[in-house]
Formats: C-alpha cells, sequence, structure tokens
C-alpha cells in the first residue's frame, strides 16, 4: 500500500519540532490555571502552574488516581457500572516498571 521510507535523521528533529511548536501555540494558561485549581481543590493537592511543572506533577498518575476517588465518593447517583468499580482506586506507587 504505502511505500512511504520512514523519516530518519533531519526530517525526524523537523516534525518533532513543529509537533512540539504546535502543541505549544494551542496550549492556554487561563485553562490550565482554572483545570489545576478545580484538581487542587479537590484533591488537596498543591501543583505548581506551568507546564513543565503540571506535566511532572501528572506524569506518574497518582494525583489522577486520586481525583477519580474524590468524585466518586462527592457523586450521589453512579451510573450502575461505575458502582461495580472496586473503590477506593490503589495508585501503583512502585517506580519499578513490573512486579515479579
Amino acid at each position: 500500500m504505502a511505500n512511504r521510507v520512514s523519516d530518519f535523521g533531519m526530517d525526524v528533529a523537523l516534525h518533532r519540532k513543529a509537533t512540539v511548536a504546535q502543541i505549544n501555540s494551542k496550549y492556554d494558561p487561563d485553562s490550565e490555571r482554572e483545570a489545576i485549581g478545580w484538581v487542587s481543590q479537590l484533591t488537596g493537592q498543591q501543583i505548581n502552574l506551568g507546564r513543565e511543572n503540571v506535566f511532572k506533577f501528572l506524569k506518574n498518575g497518582q494525583i489522577l488516581v486520586k481525583l477519580v476517588d474524590v468524585v466518586y465518593e462527592r457523586t450521589p447517583n453512579l451510573p450502575p457500572r461505575a458502582q461495580m468499580v472496586k473503590r477506593p482506586i490503589k495508585a501503583n506507587s512502585m517506580n519499578a516498571p513490573f512486579k515479579q
């Protein structure tokens, strides 16, 4: 079907640079402030503003697990499928990539 050779070298660097520039152009600090304020309010975690800080804080997913637990607790009428989820949801706090 497609006989295109995969990009390498300078083509990859240019593609990555264009992708990062496109993401940066769509990043809205006001939306970030609103979303981080909401997450901080619900979870009680202090999150520093800024693209890199938010990325580092959300990277491992533990704060997102806490957020899901809080939302489940505060939702009075959960849908039937959501009621079947075991709670509290436990975050994987290991730094290792897998368990043995």
